[in-house]
């Protein structure tokens, strides 16, 4: 699904560009109008399934607990995972699955978890894992996660959020002189900004987002998983070796940690405090 496109703003009103969501963790992001953001948990559905390899000292229950990556089918272990286009109806509890060599399955998550689980395994035997995967054998594919939206797959136990400013984006752009599609750096939320990486200078302070309030924690440092094209899983752009060439670091954007929840939209203002 190609991102939904920025509204446009009042001239000085800076606002929510894009808004994303994974609901499936490793998979490529599907751009949307608006969502729930709870304290201390995140955005509701995101990364709220993982594809978990069955030959681990883990049983794969739909409750299981979090889990580090090693456990998982993700992209940057298996960037063909970026062909798969993922849609999730959380109110139908219905996952969508679409590929073009690969058959369009519409599943309930919990009467059709085993169908769910065998497209998957079905489709990691038409990859190639990546050089350095923590689980590089084609073993078979079981969704976990439920569908109620109680169970979070995300890379930090405590359930942030990301987001990238759009002047970042754009200098990147630039010294490459192409478009980026900001799913490659898997955000949750682009915003508005005026200077490239201007938001590590909002590590430790409050954002206010429409209703939503957050902190921000950290910068995110990258890896070569931001080359991959999200559509093909094909590594097409130097954009690690550009950021250490004319920028001298490896990280994009922030994470930041919801502390008021509410509903946040694109095209919503937002203020640094």
């Amino acid at each position: 699904m190609p991102p939904i496109p920025p509204m446009r703003s009042e001239p000085n009103i800076r606002v929510v560009r894009q808004l994303f969501c994974h609901p499936v963790k490793g998979l490529t992001a599907s751009a949307i109008p608006q969502a729930e953001l709870r304290q201390d948990w995140g955005m509701q559905g995101d990364r709220l399934f993982a594809l978990m390899f069955d030959d681990l000292d883990y049983s794969p229950t739909p409750n299981l607990p979090w889990l580090p990556k090693r456990y998982f089918a993700v992209q940057n272990d298996w960037p063909d995972l970026a062909r798969v286009q993922c849609h999730y109806d959380l109110a139908r509890a219905t996952l969508q699955l679409e590929c073009n060599d690969q058959p369009t399955l519409v599943a309930h998550i919990d009467r059709d978890r085993a169908a769910i689980g065998a497209w998957f395994s079905q489709f990691l035997q038409t990859c190639q894992p990546t050089i350095g995967a923590r689980h590089p054998q084609h073993a078979t594919l079981e969704l976990v996660g439920e569908s109620s939206g109680l169970t979070g797959f995300r890379d930090r136990r405590a359930g942030q959020i990301s987001i990238i400013g759009s002047a970042t984006l754009d200098v990147l752009a630039t010294q490459l002189n192409t478009s980026i599609d900001p799913r490659r750096f898997r955000p949750n939320v682009i915003l508005d900004t005026v200077e490239p990486w201007e938001e590590f200078d909002w590590i430790g302070r409050r954002l206010r987002l429409g209703s939503v309030e957050l902190e921000a924690i950290e910068r995110i440092e990258r890896c070569l998983n931001i080359e991959v094209c999200p559509d093909s899983g094909q590594r097409d752009l130097p954009l690690l070796a550009t950021l250490k060439r004319h920028f001298r670091h490896t990280d994009t954007g922030i994470i930041a940690r919801v502390t008021q929840g509410g509903m946040l939209a694109v095209n919503q203002p937002y203020n640094i405090l």
